[in-house]
């Protein structure tokens, strides 16, 4: 297989951290031909992005994916995605080369009255120089839990979440745990999903003589909700929304992010 791809960006009013840009590449790889038990991709892909207001940090980019999904015992489901990304920058010394590495997997076992689900997401920035804004990272997430019901009707899932994160500035680095619960349903007319997770994260040692380094351990909420309500035939109300709360052991730090969207979709 082979492919290639074009897109480009351009914003309304220029800023730092908002630059016009235009990408294009090319990719090639082999997939299986996919049966009942297994599939599985591979593919190799090189991508060159330019900012025509800042083309210092105009980049090169080259990427090795891995892609796999199989069968597991019986009833068990399996799916691994790796991807491996070497960016080479015009200027180093404006933005240093990186290393990028990301991995997602997931894991159901069937289990009495039920599934066990696993799920992992990790992502690793290595730099060719670190400085203020470019910093060495890992971040590690997942969730561990069991979920019952009909996936065709209503199912539910309980179970544990992480997220431990590491920098080379430590102040940075934090772990976090939280209990999530979640249902899914869906039906001729409302279908839709609601989540919510109630967790405490906590930060490393932090520098008293670093002002703009200082965050405080806190306990957070999140509440995640996504719903389609069809009204007719061709005219559906769509709803998405996420509100995220957090209360920090120093008040002043106290602060709750969110958003919310509603739409009205009519479909011939």
């Amino acid at each position: 297989v082979v492919a290639g791809w074009v897109a480009a960006t351009r914003d309304e009013l220029a800023a730092p951290r908002e630059q016009d840009q235009q990408e294009a590449g090319i990719g090639s790889g082999l997939r299986s031909r996919g049966t009942a038990w297994e599939s599985w991709r591979v593919a190799l892909k090189h991508a060159a992005r330019s900012y025509p207001d800042s083309t210092a940090i105009d980049r090169r980019a080259w990427s090795l994916e891995l892609d796999w999904s199989g069968a597991l015992g019986a009833g068990g489901l399996a799916r691994v995605y790796g991807r491996s990304e070497r960016r080479l920058a015009q200027d180093p010394a404006v933005r240093p080369d990186a290393w990028l590495h990301w991995l997602d997997g997931a894991l159901e076992v069937p289990a009495r009255g039920g599934d066990v689900v696993v799920e992992l997401q990790a992502e690793r920035w290595d730099y060719g120089a670190l400085s203020e804004t470019w910093v060495d990272s890992w971040r590690a997430s997942g969730f561990a839990g069991l979920r019952r019901g009909d996936v065709l009707a209503a199912q539910w899932r309980l179970g544990l979440a992480g997220e431990a994160f590491e920098s080379a500035r430590d102040a940075e680095s934090y772990t976090q745990v939280g209990l999530r619960a979640g249902l899914e349903a869906y039906g001729d007319a409302v279908s839709g999903s609601v989540t919510v997770e109630r967790g405490r994260r906590a930060y490393g040692p932090q520098d008293a003589d670093d002002t703009l380094l200082a965050w405080t351990d806190f306990s957070y909420w999140r509440l995640w909700l996504l719903a389609d309500w069809r009204l007719t035939g061709s005219l559906s109300l769509s709803a998405l929304g996420n509100w995220e709360p957090e209360r920090h052991t120093e008040p002043e730090d106290d602060a709750s992010l969110g958003f919310a969207s509603l739409r009205l979709v009519w479909r011939r």
